[in-house]
């Protein structure tokens, strides 16, 4: 069953990874047009995900040209079924995981290791790739210096909200200094650009732990608990 795990910072999570630059579908929105209203969206689509009212609309057409004079015709969804197909593909991969390498691999942006379980049992244990890690900061610190000039109230709001999609997604046992590192490092940055647009310079850290206490970053939590096979068969 798919419906306990798909929520809105699923849905978020896969937002984020559908191209900003993709051709649009027949309804003619972009990645720029839905952001507008995203939050809404997002939970009307889940809504109708989970009840079975969501119909996907029709696939737009397009024709690539080839070498030779031919051409390719393509499929471009509506940019909104982009985000539910990509939100299932994201459900599913695990289905297909293979937990039993001898060495650490990335999946589905975690990275996968053997470790030792409190009982002292090989376990696998995942936690957020360096890789995603480092997309999901990029994409903060890219947002933040571009609206360093929004309300302190904005800025926070909209900074945990980025914070509760990651969270939403990456939050999983044994994950949690991942994510916590991840709030640390925004919080630096944080203070960085807010330094930026003052005249007075560099904001300190004592200065920036009272601005926390009025607007603080929420911290990090585990959404999604669950064993792996090798922890069930131990």
């Amino acid at each position: 069953m798919l419906h306990p795990n798909l929520d809105e910072h699923w849905l978020w999570e896969a937002s984020q990874r559908v191209s900003k630059s993709g051709a649009t579908g027949v309804d003619g929105q972009s990645h720029a047009d839905y952001e507008e209203s995203k939050a809404q969206r997002l939970k009307d689509l889940l809504r109708k995900a989970k009840d079975g009212s969501y119909l996907a609309p029709p696939v737009k057409r397009a024709y690539i040209p080839k070498d030779g004079g031919e051409t390719r015709e393509i499929g471009i969804p509506a940019f909104e079924d982009k985000i539910l197909q990509r939100a299932v593909v994201m459900l599913l991969e695990p289905i297909y995981e293979g937990e039993f390498y001898d060495f650490p691999f990335d999946f589905l942006g975690f990275t996968h290791y053997w470790g030792k379980s409190r009982k002292g049992n090989n376990v696998v244990h995942r936690k957020t790739s360096a890789k995603r890690f480092r997309h999901s900061l990029k994409a903060i610190k890219e947002w933040g210096w571009e609206h360093r000039h929004m309300s302190l109230k904005e800025q926070q709001e909209q900074i945990n909200r980025k914070l509760s999609g990651h969270y939403g997604y990456y939050g999983i046992t044994g994950n949690i200094r991942s994510l916590s590192r991840l709030r640390q490092e925004v919080q630096k940055h944080w203070r960085k650009w807010l330094g930026r647009r003052t005249r007075g310079g560099p904001m300190n850290w004592n200065r920036f732990k009272g601005l926390l206490a009025n607007y603080p970053l929420i911290h990090p939590k585990i959404v999604h608990s669950y064993k792996t096979p090798s922890e069930i068969m131990i």
